[in-house]
Order: C-alpha cells, then structure tokens, then sequence
C-alpha cells in the first residue's frame, strides 16, 4: 500500500509541476497557478511540498534512492525536499542518513538532527 501512495504522491507532485510550470512560467499568467491551486481546492504549501517532493525524487538518478524516496512517509519527505533541509550541518546530515535508509521515519529524523547539533557537529 505505501508504494500505492508513494507513487500516487509522485504523479500529483508531477501533475502540479507541469501545472506551476504552465501557469507561472511568463508575466502574461503570474498569479494564474494559486489562484488555480484555490479554484481545485489545494492549499499553496501542500503543493509546494508535492512539487518539491518530486523534484528531488526525478533530480535523483539512483533507482534504488528514488525508490527509497517514493516509499518514505510523506511527511519525512516534505522535511528532506524542503528548502531548508541542508541550511545546517546536522540537518545535511540528518538527511544523507535519510538518503542511505538509515533514518525510515520524520521522528528518527528529529532525534538524529538534534542530537547531531547538541553535539556541534
């Protein structure tokens, strides 16, 4: 089931993409793609994490870490695709343990970034 969702999440986030590219690409639609995004209904920030989500997933070339991307709880994968999930050093690395299937959860994820800046790192 979570390959279901995870692959549903994927073809929503490429799905808005190609909307926010359509929509927002020239001065003649600005503003066209969230006041579409409130027409069908969906919160600015949700699509933002969506589209954010399948850039990192198709910016990736290892099948295997897209696989492991698709697969992980969305709410993880909002954190690690997010702008700022390498403006530290513990977030960069709390991240790669994502990446490498070390960290499966947004709670592991938590612990290992705050242990990592209690300690400097």
């Amino acid at each position: 089931m979570r390959e279901i969702v995870g692959k549903a999440y994927t073809e929503l986030g490429r799905e808005l993409k190609e909307a926010q590219e359509a929509l927002s690409g020239s001065n003649q639609y600005d503003g066209f793609f969230r006041k579409w995004l409130e027409h069908v209904g969906f919160k600015k920030d949700k699509a933002l994490d969506l589209i954010r989500r399948y850039e990192m997933l198709v910016g990736n070339s290892d099948k295997q870490t897209q696989g492991l991307l698709e697969d992980l709880p969305i709410s993880l994968a909002y954190v690690i695709s997010a702008p700022s999930a390498e403006s530290t050093e513990p977030k960069r690395q709390a991240k790669s343990a994502v990446l490498s299937g070390d960290i499966t959860t947004l709670r592991e994820y938590r612990t290992a970034r705050y242990i990592l800046n209690s300690l400097d790192v």
